[in-house]
């Protein structure tokens, strides 16, 4: 082959390869990933978002049946503690929010229809492993319990209620006022006496 033919045959090589890259760009839509540095859309069952050591950071999944954004407390040699735990699903949506010192839950905020519908909100104390606050609303009755029903009060369509629970007899209610359809009470229990007493 002379080198005449070598370079017709260079020339024709090229003349195909643009005629194809002509027809590409006139057929074929642009495509374009990004705009302005910014994705349009990303489409994926889940990312994982990691620290310089590589460990996970934040996951955001989506199982079958519920969907869940995990915040990771930051660790050293430890292993993977949750911070923050946002999950929803067909029966119930949560929040768990991790004591600072502790693995355990410290604030927990769900609804859920299970049992009936509820919603809830639940404060732990940071140091004890029972207490704290616990507020919660169904559609029968409103309730808020203070240190493991220490005080406790409940609205509801039959009754209003307040107790406060005796310190030294965690069994006996130190007052109780109790509002409903046939009229109001209290009472008072009377530790020196052993006994009852109404107002």
């Amino acid at each position: 082959m002379n080198h005449k033919q070598k370079l017709g045959y260079t020339l024709l090589g090229a003349g195909i390869m643009a005629l194809g890259i002509i027809i590409g760009q006139i057929v074929t839509p642009d495509i374009k990933a990004q705009n302005n540095g910014v994705f349009d859309k990303i489409v994926c069952r889940e990312i994982q978002v990691v620290d310089k050591d590589g460990k996970k950071a934040i996951v955001l999944q989506s199982n079958e049946g519920d969907n869940q954004l995990i915040v990771y407390k930051p660790q050293n040699k430890r292993a993977n503690v949750v911070g923050i735990k946002m999950e929803a699903n067909n029966l119930t949506n949560q929040i768990k929010i991790a004591d600072t010192t502790h693995k355990r839950t410290a604030i927990w905020l769900y609804s859920t229809v299970m049992l009936g519908t509820v919603n809830k909100v639940a404060v732990s104390p940071p140091a004890r492993g029972t207490g704290g606050v616990r507020l919660s609303a169904t559609d029968r009755d409103s309730r808020l319990s203070i240190d493991g029903g220490n005080v406790f009060l409940q609205s509801s369509d039959k009754q209003n209620l307040i107790l406060l629970q005796d310190l030294k007899d965690p069994l006996q209610e130190a007052f109780e006022i109790v509002s409903h359809h046939e009229g109001n009470f209290s009472s008072r229990w009377l530790r020196e006496r052993g006994r009852r007493s109404n107002w």
